[in-house]
């Protein structure tokens, strides 16, 4: 009999400590994948409307967070944690589902994109550079060829940002329509001047 109760408080052990190695690396996983993903497709495959981006993959980040949280507090009235290690738990959780819905979106919506790329023609209004150097991005912002949009706003070379001259350039932009239908600022083409 001892040896016994001894097996199973072995096996519980063990099946406790399986548990919450899965809690935890659940959604410290999903946290730095997705944010590798997210990273990633932001600079190979930028969308023009990153919100309808974001609102898009929350309809399917969304029921797996809660799902894991349901069964996260079902698991806490069996075996508690520590009050730390759960805050910790449940803000990665929080942070990594919707990183990693984002990030998995912009990867699916860029990568083999079968469309066919479209040139537009677009006067620049303004521009302006954010971040310090070496990371600096040039952004300008042109006139929209999409109904019911007044601008974009497009990322260009530090050369071509220091060409462009607000009200008078007209910059040549390539945009392919993207695998779920959210179109990709796929480059710039070059510049005319008016």
């Amino acid at each position: 009999l001892p040896g016994f109760l001894g097996t199973r408080a072995s096996l519980r052990s063990a099946r406790v400590t399986r548990m919450r190695a899965a809690v935890h690396v659940i959604p410290l996983a999903l946290t730095l994948l997705g944010g590798g993903a997210m990273f990633w497709g932001l600079t190979r495959f930028s969308p023009l409307d990153f919100d309808a981006v974001i609102l898009f993959s929350l309809r399917y980040s969304l029921p797996p967070l809660a799902l894991f949280l349901v069964a996260f507090a079902s698991w806490l009235r069996q075996m508690p944690l520590a009050r730390r290690e759960m805050v910790i738990v449940v803000v990665l959780a929080l942070l990594g589902f919707p990183v990693s819905g984002i990030g998995g979106t912009l990867l699916l919506n860029g990568i083999d994109d079968p469309g066919t790329p479209a040139i537009y023609s677009a006067k620049a209004i303004k521009k302006y550079e954010v971040g310090d150097q070496p990371y600096t991005q040039h952004t300008v912002r042109v006139e929209s060829w999409r109904p019911h949009h007044r601008e974009e706003s497009v990322d260009v070379s530090a050369d071509l940002f220091e060409a462009v001259i607000p009200h008078q350039t007209v910059l040549l932009v390539v945009i392919k329509p993207g695998r779920l239908g959210f179109e990709l600022e796929l480059l710039r083409v070059g510049e005319r001047l008016d």
